[in-house]
């Protein structure tokens, strides 16, 4: 009995250059402050508060970041917080300001003040001891957090404020974007030694919104099939895909192909030599 033999010569299109950078910006999907006087206030849909008051009382902002829109191959490589000051304490003066990963999850509810002393908590606010109010509690009042990730000095007046990249906000936003699980986002801690150093931010419900750009490349993307041909009584191919996952097959008419798999369906196909594509997308 004579075989045919459907002919297959597999070309890997490699959609994206791994040395291509690709920025991307981000509001907070989730901000909210936290006051060290009362810990039963929140500020939800209000701006953010950080610092030490003039009396001495303590106020921190929470940020989280839904970076999953980056593809999971993703290499991170650079990280920037750009956040807009818009009311300064009287006397301030220059003050260090630290982003920290957070720990422990929390949450944003409807609480609202234009006030600096926040507003009575609604669930499922963050306060100063409760990761959700009324409901859980944060391991240490004041928020479950590490290490310092990035500092910036600020000025003395209202304006922008930058907390450059880091290896350690690259980091952060690493291990976002490989466990979204993981993103608790980042608390921000200003100077709660020195009195009158607090500062008003806006947030995503007021003002100008905190600005996370991310900056990434990706890895080439390709794939292999265990022959460049194959009969038409052969098992069905499947290639191993390298790279970027996540993208679309395609060929020349006359070959059955699983769009997202790429596999052939080699007994509904025409004996025939094709061009497979892979594509993939950057965004």
């Amino acid at each position: 009995m004579k075989r045919q033999l459907l002919i297959i010569f597999v070309i890997t299109f490699l959609h994206i250059n791994s040395n291509a950078q690709i920025t991307v910006s981000f509001s907070p999907s989730f901000d909210n402050s936290i006051f060290s006087e009362n810990s039963g206030n929140a500020n939800g849909l209000g701006m953010l508060f950080c610092g030490n008051t003039c009396t001495n009382s303590k106020r921190r902002a929470l940020m989280k970041f839904d970076v999953s829109s980056i593809p999971c191959g993703a290499n991170v490589t650079s990280v920037r917080l750009i956040l807009d000051v818009n009311q300064v304490s009287q006397g301030v003066t220059n003050s260090n300001y630290n982003l920290h990963l957070l720990i422990s999850d929390w949450g944003e509810g409807a609480s609202f003040s234009t006030s600096g002393t926040g507003a009575p908590a609604i669930s499922p606010d963050a306060t100063w001891t409760s990761t959700n109010f009324g409901i859980s509690l944060w391991t240490t009042p004041g928020g479950d957090f590490g290490i310092s990730s990035a500092s910036v000095n600020m000025a003395s007046t209202t304006g922008t404020e930058i907390f450059v990249s880091t290896s350690a906000l690259i980091s952060d936003v690493q291990g976002w974007i490989g466990s979204p699980s993981s993103n608790y986002g980042w608390i921000m801690i200003g100077d709660e030694v020195t009195t009158c150093s607090a500062r008003r931010f806006g947030s995503k419900d007021s003002g100008i919104a905190p600005k996370l750009e991310v900056t990434y490349t990706l890895p080439n993307a390709g794939f292999n099939y265990s022959a460049a041909s194959f009969c038409t009584n052969s098992a069905d191919p499947t290639p191993v895909i390298t790279g970027l996952p996540g993208g679309s097959f395609s060929s020349t008419p006359g070959l059955n192909i699983n769009v997202s798999t790429g596999t052939i369906d080699v007994s509904a196909s025409t004996p025939a030599t094709y061009t497979v594509t892979y594509t993939t997308t950057g965004t």
